[in-house]
């Protein structure tokens, strides 16, 4: 009898890539871990005097919002206390003067002269625009309390838990600057308040406050041989890591390969018993072994 055909088996294409040797020498898709990555001591202490600063920025800020309040208030309470009184007393001149000309005449004086000091103090309200400045100021303080916060979480971090200095003093720098330009003036009863609140203070003071501080100059510390050092050592270990990653997956893709070829060929004997053909296999699958 005739034996029923073997079912052949469609080996699937098996692409097998080229290792990317140009990976390697493209500088700008490797990235190279840096020691710490890259914060130094120096740097820490230029980032913790953009905090202190703005701290100090904030309070001024956030008091002098306070003064514009309380000065608007001084002003529009006033304003609706004196408006409320003239029309409660236009409203009853007649009941209460009757027919009293002479007394009515005098009321009649007194209810526009309360209407020109209220008017008086709500156009000095609107000229100095209390509100608005602070409104100004108010915003401002919370955009420097941001900005101290970010710099407080991230220096209490560990150095490799960080962001990457270059990106953080970047980024940083220019908020720094947007918030200097953008920020309103501080009145000169503020600054002498603070002045004397925090005299014993130990923070970095703004220019503002009338500070003058010496330039200062990058110092070499001894940890910059060590950092220098341990980044190469990083650079050539992840240089390693990448080169044994592309041998092994091109010796996977040839053991594969092997495979698949001595499994077709043990497959594909249709003119051999079942006992015949197990006892084929064992032989060729022990070459397999040995050809791995």
């Amino acid at each position: 009898m005739e034996q029923p055909p073997t079912p052949q088996t469609q080996t699937p294409a098996v692409q097998t890539g080229q290792p990317k040797t140009d990976f390697i020498s493209d500088d700008e898709s490797i990235t190279t871990k840096k020691f710490q990555n890259g914060w130094t001591q120096e740097l820490e202490e230029l980032i913790a005097d953009w905090g202190d600063k703005a701290l100090v920025y904030r309070w001024l800020h956030e008091r002098t919002s306070l003064l514009f309040k309380n000065n608007d208030q001084g002003l529009m309470i006033p304003v609706i206390v004196l408006s409320t009184l003239t029309g409660t007393a236009n409203f009853g001149m007649g009941s209460f003067f009757g027919d009293d000309a002479n007394g009515q005449r005098i009321a009649q004086l007194g209810v526009g002269g309360i209407s020109i000091i209220a008017g008086v103090l709500t156009t000095l309200a609107n000229y100095y625009g209390y509100s608005k400045c602070a409104e100004t100021h108010r915003t401002s303080g919370v955009s420097w309390g941001k900005f101290n916060r970010f710099i407080s979480i991230e220096l209490r971090l560990h150095p490799d838990e960080r962001m990457d200095s270059k990106s953080f003093l970047k980024m940083f720098r220019i908020e720094l600057d947007r918030l200097i330009e953008q920020a309103p003036s501080i009145p000169n009863s503020v600054i002498n308040e603070f002045k004397i609140l925090f005299e014993d203070s130990d923070v970095h003071l703004p220019d503002i406050l009338g500070v003058m501080e010496h330039t200062k100059v990058f110092t070499d510390s001894n940890s910059r041989l060590k950092k220098v050092a341990v980044e190469a050592a990083l650079a050539i270990q992840q240089k390693k890591g990448i080169l044994k990653q592309l041998v092994l997956d091109d010796l996977d893709d040839k053991i594969q390969k092997i495979c698949r070829k001595e499994i077709n060929k043990i497959t594909n004997q249709d003119d051999m018993s079942e006992i015949t053909h197990s006892s084929m296999a064992s032989p060729r699958l022990h070459n397999i072994i040995v050809k791995v």
